[in-house]
């Protein structure tokens, strides 16, 4: 099921990121959705997909659910610094400014956070809907 719900996740978070950089940031005329989910959409699947099952199993223990909350968004927004960290140092010959980018990666990290705990309340919604019938 956590499986499912992180797959899932990182199928949506990409779809979701290039729609609100195409609507928000890219100027008029200009369409880059299509280039930001081709190039999201493997980071989320290979990097997003174990990073949340690792911040889950380092979380699950908490027993009060702001705690767990905050824990939570501070290791993804930890771990969006981390991933953006590896493409500036990856692309430190090229142009100077890396804000943008570090800004990008955390906000990734942090859109991938809260689509998977909708995702995973949805999922426990629906079996507590099909226990009832």
């Amino acid at each position: 099921m956590k499986l499912f719900a992180n797959i899932l996740t990182a199928i949506i978070s990409p779809i979701v990121l290039a729609i609100a950089i195409n609507v928000f940031i890219t100027p008029e005329g200009v369409d880059l959705s299509l280039v930001v989910f081709i190039y999201s959409l493997p980071v989320f699947l290979i990097i997003g997909i174990p990073v949340s099952i690792l911040i889950k199993q380092m979380t699950k223990k908490m027993d009060r659910v702001w705690k767990r909350f905050l824990t939570e968004i501070l290791l993804f927004t930890i771990a969006g610094l981390g991933v953006g960290g590896v493409f500036v140092w990856s692309a430190s010959l090229d142009t100077g400014d890396y804000q943008p980018i570090l800004l990008l990666m955390t906000g990734s990290s942090l859109l991938y956070y809260f689509i998977l705990t909708v995702t995973m309340y949805a999922k426990r919604l629906d079996k507590e809907f099909a226990e009832r019938k």
